[in-house]
C-alpha cells in the first residue's frame, strides 16, 4: 500500500449499487407518507410485505444492471431507484398502443423523450 490508505466506496461493487437502488426505490413513498402523516394508519398485511419486497428488488435490479455513463456512484444509483417508476411509465407510454383514449394534450408537447430522461444518469 506504500503508506496510503485504500479508499473503498460502497459502490465499488455492483452489489453496493444494488443496495442504493433498493433504498432509493422507497424514497418517493417515504416522502409521500411524510406529507400525509396525520392520515397514516399502519395495518400489517403479509401481501404488503411481498409487494414492498418486490418493489425494492426491482429498484435494486435496475440499479445493478443499468448502463451508467462514466463511473457509477451511490448518488446515481439512489436517483435511479427513485425514478424507475417514471422510467417504466414513460416507456409504457411511448411504446404503448396509440389511438383513442391517448394522453391529454395530443402530440403538441413532446419536448422530452425517454432518452432525454435516461441520459441524465
Amino acid at each position: 500500500m506504500n503508506g496510503k490508505l485504500a479508499h473503498r466506496s460502497p459502490t465499488d461493487s455492483k452489489w453496493g449499487l444494488s443496495a442504493f437502488g433498493f433504498v432509493g426505490s422507497f424514497a418517493p413513498s417515504i416522502v409521500k407518507m411524510f406529507n400525509q402523516l396525520p392520515n397514516i394508519a399502519f395495518a400489517f398485511k403479509w401481501e404488503w410485505l411481498v409487494v414492498i419486497l418486490l418493489y425494492g428488488l426491482l429498484g435494486s435490479l435496475i440499479a445493478l444492471i443499468y448502463p451508467y455513463r462514466g463511473r457509477p456512484s451511490a448518488w446515481r444509483a439512489l436517483l435511479l431507484g427513485c425514478s424507475f417508476p417514471t422510467l417504466i411509465g414513460t416507456a409504457a407510454n411511448v411504446f404503448g398502443p396509440k389511438g383513442i383514449g391517448g394522453h391529454l394534450g395530443g402530440n403538441a408537447v413532446e419536448s422530452w423523450s425517454p432518452w432525454d430522461f435516461i441520459t441524465l444518469f
